[in-house]
Order: structure tokens, then sequence, then C-alpha cells
């Protein structure tokens, strides 16, 4: 039998997807190349939770095959934001945050390919809106700006990295407790992020004061806080209404954008994000035949 709805609970979901949401409002507001400010919200986040963790590692072992599976789980997530963060600097908070969030789509053709898992005939539907939406979306930014198209391109190549973290987590969360799969997979994303903004001589520090606090913010509030609240969210509420609030997570972002960044979206960009929300709410919906089913929580 599905879960009730609590309404605290509920309360506590929409909370923590507004703070997700909120996001790539401070990553814009910070000014610094995505990467940089996206290594501030990973290790801050952990280190947020290390005490809590090594109280935990203290009362059990942790099993070899799902830390191993935390790590993969944790790059993958390094990489999933290093575009993400990277396009919302480029062509602005709203598309790029959008097209991260059709990771369900890839989250379902993984299924398919790795675990041999039948997808209904609506997934496939969904799949076609979907592509059709993110086509629009392309399409009118690149005619209008190279920039902002490429901003959604890597929204796009973002949501393919988190549904191979979904993947890897789903896995890794059957033998870990929640603590233990958080603090380790962000740990490896901050570890991987650390060393891309070497690569990318990006930076680390001679920031100003104002920027750093935006770092603690993102570290503290959106990692540690924003993502736990949707955790507990999880097991209070039904899998088909946390996963159709989380799908506003890109329309509370686009929200705040227009009122504190002034992001305005064309009508094409509108078409197309509404099409692509309901492409991915049709992908949702079409797998969700578990009672006790994860949903996927949304990149950003």
């Amino acid at each position: 039998m599905d879960k009730k709805v609590v309404p605290n609970a509920f309360l506590v979901l929409v909370i923590g997807a507004v703070i997700i949401g909120s996001s790539p409002i401070w990553m814009r507001t910070s000014n610094v190349p995505g990467p940089v400010s996206s290594f501030y919200r990973m290790s801050i986040g952990a280190l947020t939770l290390t005490i809590p963790f090594i109280r935990n590692l203290r009362k059990k072992s942790l099993d070899k095959k799902g830390v191993l599976l935390a790590i993969f789980a944790g790059l993958f997530f390094g990489i999933d934001v290093s575009f993400w963060s990277t396009g919302v600097m480029l062509s602005g908070a709203s598309v790029p945050t959008l097209m991260a969030n059709v990771a369900p789509v890839f989250v379902g053709i993984g299924t398919l390919i790795f675990f041999k898992k039948k997808l209904k005939g609506r997934f496939w539907v969904g799949l076609l809106i979907t592509l059709a939406g993110s086509s629009i979306i392309l399409g009118s930014d690149l005619n209008r700006e190279f920039d902002l198209g490429l901003g959604a391109l890597y929204g796009l190549v973002a949501a393919f990295f988190y549904g191979g973290f979904f993947l890897f987590a789903e896995r890794s969360r059957e033998k870990l407790d929640a603590l233990s799969f958080f603090w380790i997979s962000v740990t490896t994303s901050a570890v991987f992020l650390w060393g891309l903004t070497g690569v990318l001589s990006q930076p680390l520090t001679g920031y100003d004061q104002r920027t750093y606090w935006i770092f603690v913010f993102l570290g503290v509030v959106v990692q540690a806080i924003g993502w736990q609240l949707i955790n507990y969210s999880q097991g209070k509420l039904p899998a088909s209404l946390i996963s159709t609030t989380l799908l506003g997570q890109p329309v509370f972002t686009t929200i705040l954008a227009g009122i504190f960044l002034g992001e305005v979206l064309s009508i094409w960009q509108i078409v197309g994000s509404v099409t692509v929300l309901f492409g991915v709410l049709i992908v949702l919906r079409s797998k969700q035949e578990r009672p006790n089913q994860k949903v996927e929580i949304p990149p950003g």
C-alpha cells in the first residue's frame, strides 16, 4: 500500500526542493567558475557531516562493495555538477537546471542496458516528448547566442552523468545507510572537483568575504540540509507525490532567477521547458511500479 500524505513531510519536501532550486542563483551571484563553487559546496557539505559519520562508523563496519559503489556514485556526481555549474555560469540559472532534470530518462535507459529491465510504452512516449522539448530549447538558444546553447547542452550532459550517479547510488544504498553513502559520495565528488579546478587552473582562493559566505551557504544549507530534507520526505510520502513535486524544482529556479537575476525566458524556451517537464513526468510515472521505489533527487 502506498504511503499516506503527511502534511509536515510534504512541507519538508517543498522546503528541500526550494533550497536546492536556489543553488544556481547563489552560484551565479558568487561569480566564480562553476567547478570552484561546486568544490566548496561538496567539501563543506561533507565536512558538516564528518563527525556524525565517524560516530556512525564506530557503531558498525561498512560493506566494501557498498563503499566502492558510493565512490563511483560520487565520481559521477562530481562530473555532473561540473558540467551543470559551468552551464549555469555560461547561460544562466534556468535552462541548464531544467536540462539537468532530464536525468530520469537516462536512468531508465541505464536500467534497460545494464540491468535488462523492461520499460513500459509510456517511458518511450515520455522520452520522445522530452527529446522534442530539448531540441526546441537547444535550437532556439543556438539561434540566439552560442553560449546559451552551450549552457543548455552542458545541462543535458550533466543529466547523463547524474543518471549514472543514481544507478550507482541505488545499488550502494542497498548496502550502506544514508549517512555513510552521503558522506563517501560527496567526499569523492569534492576530491574530483579539487583535481578538476587544478587541471583547469581555476583558483580556489583569493575571493572576497562575501563569496566565501556563499560557499558556506551552498555547503551547509544546500548540500547538507537541502538533500537531507528530501531524503527524510522519501520515507514519509508516496513516490508519485515526491517525483511530481521535485519536478517543480527547475520551476522554482526559474522564478528565483527572474526575481533576483532578472533572467527572462524566451517564448521558445518556455514552450520547450513545458514540453521537457511533461515528458519527464511521463517517464517518472512509467517507472513507479513499486510502493517503496526511491525517487531520483534532482541535480543542482
